[in-house]
């Protein structure tokens, strides 16, 4: 049975996330860039929203998971701190792949089920992991699309960047995202 202790262990991570500002945004020139928690919430609302959006399209979509997967997605960062694009790449992307999924098991050690949900986003096999994976990109290009509205500079590359769309042709609908963001931007 779970302790009260248990729950404080991982609630430390937790509010470790609302410290950590996301390093990439640094790296492209934008100080006092959002926080991994500000990030965390803006996944989660983006992945409510699209849920609502796939089951109008008659998707069979398991909200909860989804909720759960967008909450818990960045939880190994409070470990590993964000590592820009740039650095990931650097360091191997199945290397940090591996630490990622060390991180999160002992910080939810006492929380196995949080785990599994979390490996399954990793994955990206499901329907829900896709949600939460397109909408950490989505999210990622929505931001970047606030801060060049605030006068941020430079940004092109994180728009350009395939491995910032990634997955998004796993599912239907997405174009349409990517669409109206380009649109705003002044892209044709």
């Amino acid at each position: 049975m779970r302790q009260a202790k248990d729950v404080l262990e991982v609630m430390e991570h937790v509010l470790r996330l609302k410290r950590f500002n996301r390093s990439g945004w640094c790296y492209y020139g934008v100080f006092s860039p959002e926080s991994i928690a500000d990030h965390s919430f803006s996944v989660s609302f983006l992945a409510m929203l699209l849920v609502e959006f796939f089951k109008d399209r008659g998707y069979e979509v398991d909200e909860a998971r989804v909720m759960k997967m967008a909450v818990l997605h960045e939880i190994g960062e409070s470990r590993l701190g964000d590592l820009q694009l740039d650095a990931r790449r650097l360091l191997g992307m199945e290397h940090i792949s591996r630490v990622e999924r060390r991180a999160v098991s002992e910080i939810l050690e006492a929380f196995p089920e949080l785990s599994k949900l979390w490996n399954e986003f990793e994955d990206g096999e499901t329907v829900e992991a896709l949600i939460v994976k397109i909408a950490d990109k989505l999210e990622l290009l929505l931001q970047a699309l606030d801060y060049e509205k605030r006068g941020a500079r430079n940004l092109d590359k994180i728009f350009g960047d395939s491995e910032n769309r990634k997955n998004f042709s796993k599912l239907p609908f997405i174009e349409e995202f990517v669409e109206g963001i380009c649109k705003s931007r002044g892209e044709k």
